[in-house]
């Protein structure tokens, strides 16, 4: 019975303790966002370039 208890605690505890926090969650949704702020202005870019380029043709 012990080590089925044992075993019991460690995966609770495995459990517990691997879920992300809140303030974890957050750091993790604001570099998501900085990221895809970031992709948004390089394509922005990007079709900018692309836009000049065709427009001198």
């Amino acid at each position: 019975m012990k080590k089925v208890l044992i075993k019991l605690c460690d995966f609770l505890e495995k459990k517990l303790y691997d879920a992300p926090t809140v303030q974890e969650l957050a750091k993790s949704l604001d570099r998501t966002r900085y990221r895809l702020y970031e992709a948004k202005s390089e394509i922005d870019y990007l079709q900018s370039i692309i836009k000049q380029i065709m427009s001198d043709r």
